[in-house]
């Protein structure tokens, strides 16, 4: 658009030092010439506002699978299960137990 309606008069006007095309186009073509820029800016900005939309419904979807925990390999679940044994262990050592008063019940 501006290059069809915009740089190719002010390229004449350039070379001749003289604007051959008339008040109105002149006027006209710098309303093009801005125009072009702002719908520009506007393209530019709603491009980058649906990357953030985008962006944010993966980053959502992405955290929805950690909670629920779909998509896991099995092992992944097998080195959950470890720690959580272990932690389960650590819990439940006398040590543990001896600090809190023997609050800790086994089931």
């Amino acid at each position: 658009m501006v290059s069809t309606l915009n740089v190719t008069f002010n390229f004449v006007y350039m070379l001749n030092s003289h604007w051959p095309f008339g008040e109105l186009y002149c006027k006209i073509s710098q309303f093009i010439a801005v125009l072009s820029v702002c719908a520009s800016v506007f393209s530019l900005m709603s491009i980058s506002i649906d990357s953030q939309g985008n962006l944010e419904a993966f980053l959502e979807k992405k955290e929805e699978k950690k909670r629920t925990g779909e998509g896991r390999t099995e092992r992944q679940e097998e080195k959950e299960k470890e720690v959580f044994k272990v932690s389960k262990k650590t819990a439940r050592s006398p040590e543990v137990e001896e600090k809190t008063g023997g609050k800790w019940k086994k089931h």
